[in-house]
């Protein structure tokens, strides 16, 4: 429960976050924001992977009364995920012309600034991925609410001061991620400073065997939740791309809604396998709190879609209340797919989260070929992608007749 209201306030103030830069920013500048917003996260995404390995791996430490190992694996996996961000930033030095025409932009202070808050971001995650695994929700809320305060705070004060358009927002969004590393690197350095080092060394890496299938999940779900926007972009005018980025913004509130439940399942489903205990009930309590509140919502979008746009957004956008409703019903198999993925991922399960990755390469490929004429091609691809897998799931589910999963592909 406390996760899930500070998901839903978080989620709200990302809301207000989105909308500014909607009111705040023109059309061309949005539809920009909105693309680099959203390859942010895809780009993130391995980092999800990355997260749901160390969490895994912290709860089974804790369940088994290791915590001492977690101060060097702490140390091991903030110095790793520097070192890549650097190469990754020679990368992109080369190849800048390439991201410049993808996203439509002649703006390199801004691609680096996008660049910024990936890599910030990736130092965040780590420490999220520590206070899940230790079961420390309190924290994990707070900062999750802390970093969407010190965003909007910031980019809309480099917006309407400073008149920075889309560097101000992109640079409010690097502030905040900033700050957030650094006040939770604190919080962990203070707790692991009593803890007893291990009697014996440990790897603190992951065989491909176990990172692979997390990261075809992750990056898959990131792929198939966020890659519309920047193909929307890329595809449509300026116009047609923005009020899709509108609707966006509002139709992913329906893939929020579970953010809080599979956080705490995730640890509750990886220290129950360390102890060798069923975690089916918790997993029919998700499902089905996750259905009933994203259906909820997706009514409330069919219904007063147009009404919900105009009321946040004013008259800039008209076509994005047309597409709410399909947008949101798109997004509820999808929310169901990802409490999925988290269980299977904690479980130990790896067939899903292959099914995951190459159903996110399927939507990728064919929507880059097809070249979809209107936005509701694109919705209708990511909702293909997401029945398929949600199938999928249930099918796997269904053998195992909601018990126990085995960590046995």
């Amino acid at each position: 429960m406390l996760l899930t209201v500070a998901a839903i306030i978080a989620g709200a103030l990302g809301y207000v976050f989105q909308i500014l830069m909607g009111r705040l920013l023109p059309d061309e500048e949005f539809a920009v924001f909105s693309a680099l917003n959203a390859l942010s996260m895809v780009f993130g995404s391995p980092l999800a992977a990355l997260v749901m390995l160390i969490a895994r791996r912290v709860a089974s430490l804790q369940a088994a009364g290791e915590e001492g190992a977690l101060p060097a694996m702490y140390g091991f996996w903030q110095t790793r995920v520097v070192a890549v961000c650097l190469v990754l930033a020679g990368l992109l030095a080369w190849g800048m012309p390439v991201v410049q025409g993808f996203v439509k932009t002649t703006d390199v202070i801004a691609l680096w600034l996008f660049f910024g808050i990936v890599a910030l971001n990736a130092l965040v995650v780590v420490n999220l991925a520590f206070f899940q695994g230790l079961h420390r929700f309190g924290w994990l809320s707070g900062l999750a609410i802390l970093i969407v305060i010190v965003k909007i705070a910031s980019s809309v004060s480099l917006i309407v001061v400073a008149d920075w358009g889309v560097r101000g927002a992109l640079a409010g969004m690097l502030i905040a991620a900033g700050l957030t590393w650094a006040f939770g690197r604190g919080i962990l350095r203070r707790d692991f400073a009593n803890a007893e080092p291990p009697t014996e060394n440990r790897a603190h890496g992951f065989p491909w065997a176990e990172a692979g299938p997390v990261l075809s999940a992750t990056v898959g779900f990131a792929v198939l939740s966020q890659l519309d926007v920047p193909l929307a972009n890329r595809f449509f005018e300026p116009s047609v791309a923005s009020a899709y980025a509108a609707a966006a913004v509002l139709g992913k509130a329906v893939l929020y809604i579970p953010g809080g439940l599979v956080m705490a399942l995730f640890p509750m489903v990886a220290a129950n396998e360390t102890r060798s205990e069923s975690s089916g009930r918790l997993l029919r309590q998700s499902l089905l709190a996750t259905l009933a509140l994203c259906v909820a919502v997706v009514v409330g979008y069919a219904i007063f879609g147009k009404q919900v746009v105009i009321i946040l957004y004013g008259g800039r956008y008209p076509g994005a209340g047309a597409l709410l409703g399909l947008y949101g019903s798109a997004m509820v198999p999808l929310a169901i797919a990802l409490v999925m993925k988290n269980f299977f991922i904690a479980s130990g399960t790896q067939t899903f989260s292959w099914i995951v990755g190459g159903s996110a390469l399927a939507f990728g490929c064919g929507v880059l070929f097809s070249r979809p004429s209107s936005p509701a091609g694109v919705i209708s691809a990511v909702a293909l992608s997401a029945l398929i897998i949600c199938s999928v799931g249930v099918a796997v589910l269904m053998q195992s007749k909601f018990g126990r999963v085995s960590v046995e592909t």
